[in-house]
């Protein structure tokens, strides 16, 4: 992004799971979401992406006990990210992390990955010359692991997102 552009352009996404909604719903209400960008929003997603309504009945999404669709999760992204209102002077900050790799194996988690990168290199053609489909400038967030061990009464408390116990070297 141009740091010397007029102020209130384009739109800042958070495309994620509660900690993404929580980042830009606290961005709002600062002076930089009104200067830099016309909109500062958030799409949240658990695994599937969850509606206005859903989130006023407590987030819960009716659970059909079907197998992961990746293309279900990839067109929900392209729909965010090619939408007419996400433009080159856009920030799209999205994450893809935890509720995936505890609802699906690796080599789903991998696949999914590797749609998400096809997505971002997605070219549209005009006279033979290709240029991304996608305008915003894209961000992708990571997220910590979860360590199972630690996580037996609240799998959403944040200090114990860690992948493993840390351990203190004992020094004879």
């Amino acid at each position: 992004m141009n740091p010397r552009r007029s102020q209130g352009e384009g739109v800042l996404l958070m495309y994620g799971d509660s900690l993404g909604v929580f980042f830009a719903d606290s961005l709002k209400t600062r002076e930089f979401c009104h200067t830099s960008f016309k909109k500062c929003d958030s799409k949240y997603n658990w695994v599937y992406p969850i509606t206005k309504e859903q989130i006023a009945n407590g987030g819960r999404t009716r659970y059909d006990r079907k197998d992961f669709n990746q293309n279900k999760v990839l067109d929900a992204f392209r729909k965010v990210i090619h939408s007419p209102d996400i433009d080159n002077n856009s920030a799209v900050v999205f994450n893809f992390g935890l509720h995936y790799v505890e609802s699906t194996n690796f080599s789903n988690y991998q696949k999914l990955i590797d749609g998400l990168i096809e997505i971002v290199k997605e070219q549209e053609y005009v006279n033979g010359i290709g240029t991304p489909k996608t305008k915003a400038h894209l961000i992708w967030k990571t997220t910590t692991a979860i360590n199972k061990q630690k996580a037996v009464l609240n799998l959403h408390m944040e200090q114990k997102r860690f992948l493993t116990y840390q351990v203190r070297k004992q020094t004879k």
